[in-house]
């Protein structure tokens, strides 16, 4: 066995050939092979993306796992990652690179469209990362769920991993504090958290750079209150923008032309279900190609579907008027 083959050895998993040329055995190389997964548990890496293309030989890091929700293009579980098993290469807190005790996060889940889905080293890939990922390169907006990096097993599974939030906006608003602020401290943080999301926003329409510093705009096209999480940071409440599985982007170029063609993300990923019944009693029954229900501004129901900024910012002033009405004049 030559240096090359040593070599590829030296880290798990191993493929067949090098075990049965390491063994000189087939048996012997074919029981290793079969269990070999038990010590090859994957290391996720803040803010990166780990590939793994067979994962019968790779065991996954959670030690539990706890389904949340599901949409039409992902769903959503709790899931702890055992310590040890997330790499952070810019440790904020406690000082270490690799979790010292067990973490929490979300997870969401995305079956990949094989013939739309873009590889390493495509732009589309890049764009994906930067909005799906959070990965930004302009810096960080705290009205945007972060990035703690994504997960590949091929041949269909892409796994997103972010903060676990306290609950959704949906949520927040009909179950922990379904009655109107009844103080003047207490609505004026209600408007510091909408004011939050139209910054949220903003940065997403007017605030990202491509690795080539273009002009980067990203329509979010499913403002509603499932898509808001709440979080509670630095001893205040703060409201981030989630799942751009609906999202278009437009990059601008430099020299004449402008911008250059939508990227559609839901072509990316196949659509789990199809909505029969709206499963939220205060959305329509109105379905379009885009996102469903009252939230969607009215151009989402014409024959052009003109989507804009201007579209996004029609939805979250729906999101925020729709509970201003609610605590002024009930349900």
């Amino acid at each position: 066995m030559d240096f090359a083959e040593l070599q590829a050895l030296s880290r798990l998993p191993a493929s067949r050939e090098d075990l049965i040329d390491l063994f000189g055995n087939v048996v012997a190389a074919d029981k290793f092979f079969s269990i070999q997964g038990c010590f090859c548990v994957i290391v996720l890496r803040k803010g990166e993306e780990v590939c793994i293309s067979d994962a019968s030989t790779r065991r996954l890091p959670y030690l539990e796992e706890q389904p949340l929700n599901k949409g039409a293009y992902g769903k959503v579980s709790r899931v702890v990652v055992a310590k040890g098993h997330f790499f952070d290469p810019k440790p904020v807190t406690e000082g270490f690179e690799y979790n010292v005790r067990d973490l929490e996060m979300a997870r969401k889940d995305y079956e990949i469209n094989n013939k739309n889905f873009p590889r390493a080293g495509q732009e589309e890939r890049e764009i994906m990362d930067k909005i799906l990922g959070g990965s930004l390169r302009s810096g960080r907006c705290e009205n945007i769920v972060d990035n703690w990096g994504s997960l590949e097993i091929a041949p269909d599974t892409y796994s997103l991993f972010m903060p676990k939030a306290i609950c959704d906006l949906r949520a927040y608003m009909t179950e922990h504090h379904a009655l109107p602020p009844a103080t003047s401290g207490a609505k004026a943080e209600f408007i510091a958290c909408a004011a939050g999301l139209a910054s949220g926003l903003a940065f997403l329409h007017g605030g990202m750079k491509t690795q080539e510093f273009e002009d980067m705009v990203c329509y979010h096209m499913d403002l509603k209150p499932d898509n808001v999480l709440i979080f509670h940071e630095g001893g205040r409440y703060v409201w981030k923008l989630s799942d751009f599985g609906m999202a278009r982007v437009k990059i601008r170029r430099r020299g004449p032309g402008g911008y250059e063609r939508e990227r559609d993300f839901n072509s990316w990923f196949r659509r789990r279900w199809h909505q029969q019944q709206p499963a939220d009693p205060s959305l329509s029954a109105t379905v379009n190609r885009r996102a469903e229900g009252t939230y969607q501004p009215p151009e989402s129901v014409s024959q052009e579907r003109k989507m804009t900024t201007k579209s996004d910012v029609w939805s979250l002033g729906e999101d925020v008027a729709r509970w201003a009405r609610k605590w002024t004049f009930g349900n």
